[in-house]
């Protein structure tokens, strides 16, 4: 299993130099856990090397990748696709957790005996855990540890990956961990290999007759890379007014750092980093559809996915060249009636955070206009100290 040990030595460098004891006391349970399931994972990643060396040879053909900005609609078009469970393979929780087939195997076997002679406690204890630990994540993130989820848990256990924010709030000083796409080469092909090897060890326990469909919200400067090294690769890019994904993506974030860091301000240089990761985003979203030829690359815009979900996807299946089963189109109406107009209850201002629009939008201008997305007129005034940069 792959790790980025300069990464890791930056994140415990920056959580030295702005030390508090309470969030010396998360990082430690954060840490903790986080080496583990680890630990755990890898070893039973060497047994699959013993046990199921036939995975190396699995093919991951014309895999699907949904991403955007955090908060703009990938869970529910993910979701929604994932019901096609004759075409697709989607990761669930517990897989980005224990990605191993031994490991499937094993919770394969639990699962028949909890059937045939648990009389389903087994499945009992599922549930108590996604009602206890993931709840409070409702409104911002539905959670379960059985229900599909990206598979962002692969990057975290190497240390490059943007949600060591969660427990070090400090994303301007962990560029190793943020921005994939400025890693020495080297690092990310020895990434790459690890993360195809994850992927193939998925499609082998699923079956090995799927096609992948992926889901990372954290994905946009790794596209480039992702990109390469699966060539039939299909891109489904979501995007959301900047003013509505903007402070929905740093609250996510806000959340977290409340339990650990009380001292970060909403209106801090720390919470306004984050808004200059989401432009990031934005931009590397346009870089991907002027680099990649249109069916490798679907734009999909949030309004419009919430506004018809189900049309939405028989669009994307158009645009894929794939026809629906009957039985999904039945699971793909029952499951939209519920979602039609859905509207996130987990809501906050860019004022909030020390952002005004006018600055969003000097700051976001190319996206405003790519996308058509108009500046909200009543703060279209001029702002008396406009900046470029949100972290001003």
């Amino acid at each position: 299993m792959y790790l980025d040990y300069p990464a890791l030595r930056q994140a415990l460098a920056v959580s030295l130099r702005h030390f508090s004891p309470r969030r010396a006391g998360t990082a430690a349970l954060y840490g903790a856990t986080h080496l583990t399931f680890r630990q755990l994972t890898a070893t039973m990643q060497r047994v699959d090397d013993l046990l199921y060396p036939a995975y190396r040879d699995q093919a991951v053909t014309a895999p699907v990748f949904i991403y955007a900005n955090p908060r703009s609609g990938t869970t529910l078009l993910h979701r929604l696709m994932s019901l096609d469970e004759e075409r697709f393979a989607t990761i669930k929780l517990y897989q980005t957790i224990f990605a191993s087939v031994t490991t499937e195997r094993a919770f394969e076997a639990l699962g028949r005996v909890d059937e045939v002679r648990l009389g389903g406690r087994l499945r009992g204890v599922v549930d108590w855990i996604n009602d206890t630990f993931f709840d409070r994540w409702e409104d911002v993130h539905p959670l379960g540890i059985d229900q599909p989820e990206e598979d962002e848990l692969t990057f975290l256990y190497s240390f490059l990956s943007p949600t060591i924010g969660l427990a070090v709030p400090y994303l301007a000083e962990l560029d190793r961990s943020v921005w994939f796409d400025a890693l020495p080469a080297d690092t990310r092909r020895r990434f790459m290999d690890h993360y195809e090897r994850a992927l193939k060890r998925f499609l082998f326990a699923e079956g090995g007759d799927k096609r992948l469909l992926d889901k990372n919200v954290f994905l946009a400067p790794r596209v480039p890379a992702v990109a390469a090294r699966f060539p039939d690769a299909v891109f489904i890019h979501l995007v959301r007014h900047p003013a509505e994904a903007v402070p929905s993506f740093i609250s996510m974030f806000y959340e977290a750092w409340k339990t650990h860091s009380p001292d970060i301000a909403m209106d801090s240089a720390e919470a306004r980093a984050l808004c200059d990761v989401a432009l990031r985003y934005y931009e590397d979203g346009l870089r991907a559809q002027a680099a990649l030829p249109p069916e490798r690359f679907i734009t999909v815009r949030y309004e419009e996915l919430t506004a018809d979900p189900r049309a939405t996807v028989e669009g994307i299946y158009e645009r894929l060249g794939m026809t629906m089963s009957a039985a999904f189109r039945e699971r793909l109406a029952a499951a939209t009636r519920e979602e039609r107009g859905y509207e996130s209850k987990h809501t906050y201002s860019l004022e909030q955070f020390g952002i005004t629009r006018a600055q969003l939008y000097k700051r976001f201008q190319a996206v405003y206009e790519t996308y058509g997305y108009a500046l909200d007129p009543a703060s279209a005034t001029d702002d008396p100290s406009p900046s470029a940069n949100c972290a001003a």
